[in-house]
């Protein structure tokens, strides 16, 4: 539909090249809750510090308490920060795709893929969310299964009218 187009074109940065169509899915699309994560993360890695700082003039209980709370902090606060920060660009042309993942701006790894059949492109949802009212928000990202690789043209897609309509432009561009 339409306004599936719209809502894609809105979420997902699309330019087009010639015959190579781009897609960006910037940083920080989903950042109130990366900032959760991340005050979750420091509240919890607070919590442990705090316990290993008691431990050394009190009992062994607390060594045991601190090494549960500061590892599971340090790991919930380092998951926001890359939630927070990671980045996706992604190119298509005709039976060719790309995709470079970055985190604050720097490349972390690429990867690229020849693809000959529309049915390794796919919609995979991977977070759904409902709120106090009851309204539920589900996201997806569109990837493709290429000789056992699976490459993430697009995350963090609101909705499965914007997905499926985004999926629908990346199938044109691949074998048009």
């Amino acid at each position: 539909t339409a306004e599936g187009f719209n809502n894609a074109a809105r979420q997902i940065l699309q330019q087009v090249e010639g015959n190579t169509l781009h897609l960006t899915s910037r940083a920080g699309r989903h950042s109130s809750t990366a900032l959760i994560l991340i005050l979750f993360g420091a509240v919890f890695t607070g919590a442990g510090v705090f316990l290993v700082y008691k431990a050394l003039t009190e009992t062994a209980m607390l060594w045991f308490m601190a090494l549960i709370f500061t590892p599971i902090g340090v790991l919930i606060f380092a998951y926001g920060l890359f939630w927070l920060g990671r980045g996706l660009t992604a190119s298509v042309a005709p039976g060719k795709i790309w995709m470079q993942r970055s985190i604050f701006g720097i490349r972390l790894y690429q990867r690229q893929a020849s693809c000959t059949n529309p049915e390794q492109l796919q919609i995979k949802q991977t977070l759904a969310s409902t709120t106090a009212e009851g309204e539920r928000t589900e996201y997806f990202c569109l990837q493709a299964n290429v000789d056992g690789k699976t490459l993430v043209l697009a995350e963090g897609i609101t909705g499965r009218d914007a997905a499926e309509a985004l999926k629908q432009q990346v199938l044109e561009a691949l074998f048009s």
